[in-house]
């Protein structure tokens, strides 16, 4: 059966997600545009009509879709309410589908797992100014489809990994501690639980919407099938690279009293999503376990990206790891 071919737009799209959405859109054919500040290089876009202008500056975005209509907007690039208050502005009768990057960073605390989408999100005060703020894009997004049926689909990622990861504390630094034969540190005694997605699973769970009338509303966990423990990860890690980790296991009152981030997820308390919305409603599922994924990124990481990224500081891990006795 022939795709259609859609009109989308995508906000952001030269950085990580974003460029892997791009790039995604466009082996399926679809023509896509991008809004962004034009500050990251992109030689990727070579195909794709790009569109330059501050997402924060509502008269440049005027400006910049006057009279455009898409099929399909996908925003990877709003973090505050301001960003998204002006794209339903801007917006509002002018796409058939609008695809929000939120985060599972958005619920609250729960002494239940799986969380799915239905869990409260969390309201507190005190709630960390990204989780805050992605709390109320949410809220916005969703008022604007109650009051005016504006068309959103909230999508919720965990932890994503993969080649052009900018987050180079997470696998990349694991895979250069593991190549240099350094000390890794793992919380407790490795068993809290965490759950990784793939950038390039994550892109076609935002390609698969579009079209979805029941998913118009809704919000959807896309993240990998299965949550790993600390010393799990850390031991698939070693697999892929292999080499045997040099595992040093700090108690959880010591890694609370040390400065340094020595381990880049969370390890207080583990968190376990649900997938199985996404699978049903959008006709989605994982393409990557954890080793394939991982294995893929590492090669990808061996080829270009270690000459991508600058040299890695491990100078305040090393004082850490010495005030530790390691």
């Amino acid at each position: 059966m022939k795709v259609k071919r859609l009109r989308t737009l995508v906000l952001g799209g030269s950085v990580f997600v974003g460029r892997h959405l791009v790039e995604d859109l466009g082996r399926r054919g679809h023509e896509v545009t991008v809004l962004n500040r034009g500050l990251t290089p992109a030689e990727h876009l070579a195909a794709v009509q790009r569109l330059t202008c501050d997402r924060k500056d509502r008269d440049a975005v005027h400006r910049a879709l006057d009279n455009a209509y898409f099929d399909a907007v996908f925003d990877v690039s709003g973090y505050t309410p301001e960003d998204v208050a002006i794209m339903v502005e801007v917006l509002q009768d002018r796409v058939e589908h609008y695809v929000f990057t939120s985060t599972v960073a958005v619920y609250a605390r729960s002494d239940y797992a799986p969380i799915d989408e239905e869990y409260d999100l969390d309201r507190r005060p005190q709630a960390n100014p990204y989780t805050a703020s992605k709390v109320r894009c949410e809220d916005i997004l969703m008022a604007a489809h109650r009051d005016h049926g504006f068309p959103v689909t909230i999508i919720r990622p965990s932890y994503v990994y993969g080649p052009h990861n900018p987050l180079t504390m997470r696998e990349f630094s694991f895979f250069l501690r593991l190549q240099q034969g350094r000390k890794i540190i793992v919380p407790g005694n490795g068993s809290v639980l965490l759950q990784n997605g793939h950038v390039d699973d994550l892109a076609r769970a935002f390609a698969a919407v579009p079209g979805k009338r029941e998913a118009v509303g809704q919000a959807y966990n896309v993240t990998g099938e299965k949550a790993v423990t600390a010393l799990g990860y850390v031991t698939v890690l070693a697999h892929v690279v292999g080499r045997e980790p040099d595992i040093l296991f700090v108690d959880l009152e010591r890694m609370r009293a040390m400065k340094t981030p020595v381990w880049p997820y969370a390890w207080r308390e583990s968190q376990i999503f649900t997938i199985e919305k996404a699978k049903r409603d959008l006709g989605w599922e994982p393409g990557f376990d954890l080793e394939t994924g991982h294995r893929q990124t590492y090669d990808w990481f061996q080829r270009e990206g270690m000459a991508e990224m600058p040299p890695y500081d491990f100078s305040a891990e090393e004082q850490a790891l010495a005030e530790l006795g390691a």
